[in-house]
């Protein structure tokens, strides 16, 4: 009785649902194309595209001190209008806890110009539960990172 009262991810997302990882140049390419091809549909009144986000880092059981930084590891992004989910696995595209005034490798760059076009936006309506906890991780833990210094669009769900 218990696994029926369960709900289950076929309720949520339907078999054509995917689940991409972005830790490369090429899937930051794929997101991109997909953000674009989705900002030439807004216009008008049309309602905001929903957008949900979560991060996750390291626990602090896992931790060896107290003081060690715990950077945001894994940035999940979910577009309910492409049916997709976006891994974007930090740990391969940015470096955490640099300067804030530091420069930006090429793939930072192409990171933080591919997330700015979704968090820059107010037309992809961000929301997730403690979504702003999250966000404060992000930027704190990757302070040199323009796409995580303004974020629009965003709703608390708590």
């Amino acid at each position: 009785k218990l696994q029926e009262d369960c709900l289950k991810l076929a309720q949520v997302l339907s078999n054509a649902a995917t689940v991409k990882v972005v830790d490369s140049q090429d899937g930051l390419a794929d997101f991109v194309q997909q953000i674009d091809v989705l900002s030439k549909g807004i216009g008008g009144d049309k309602a905001p595209i929903l957008t949900g986000l979560d991060c996750e880092w390291k626990p602090n059981f896992l931790l060896t001190s107290p003081t060690e930084p715990q950077p945001v590891l894994l940035l999940q992004i979910s577009l309910n209008t492409l049916g997709a989910v976006y891994l974007f696995d930090l740990q391969a595209l940015l470096r955490p806890c640099q300067d804030p005034l530091g420069d930006l490798n090429e793939l930072e760059t192409l990171t933080s110009e591919a997330l700015s076009k979704l968090f820059g936006s107010s037309h992809f309506l961000k929301t997730g539960f403690q979504l702003m906890n999250d966000l404060h991780k992000l930027a704190v833990s990757y302070p040199h990172v323009p796409a995580f210094q303004s974020i629009h669009g965003v709703t608390e769900v708590s």
